[in-house]
C-alpha cells in the first residue's frame, strides 16, 4: 500500500472513531517513535515492516488498555 493511501486511511479511521486526526497521528508517532511528531504518516508507515507496525501498535494498545 502506498503512503498516500495509508495517509487517507488514517484520516478515515480518525473520523470513524470520532477522534481528531491530530490525536491519532500523535498516538501513532508516540507508539513508534516515542515523540508526538514525525514524518508524513502514510509514507512513514509504508516504509516500515508491516508486522513490526502491527505488533508495536498492538503492544502499545495493550499497555494503555
Amino acid at each position: 500500500m502506498d503512503g498516500d493511501t495509508i495517509h487517507a486511511l488514517v484520516y478515515a479511521l480518525a473520523e470513524e472513531v470520532a477522534l481528531p486526526a491530530k490525536a491519532l497521528f500523535e498516538a501513532i508517532y508516540v507508539a513508534l517513535l516515542d515523540q508526538p511528531r514525525g514524518p508524513r504518516i502514510g509514507w512513514f508507515l509504508s516504509s516500515l515492516d508491516h508486522d513490526f507496525v502491527c505488533t508495536r501498535l498492538h503492544d502499545t494498545a495493550m499497555l494503555e488498555g
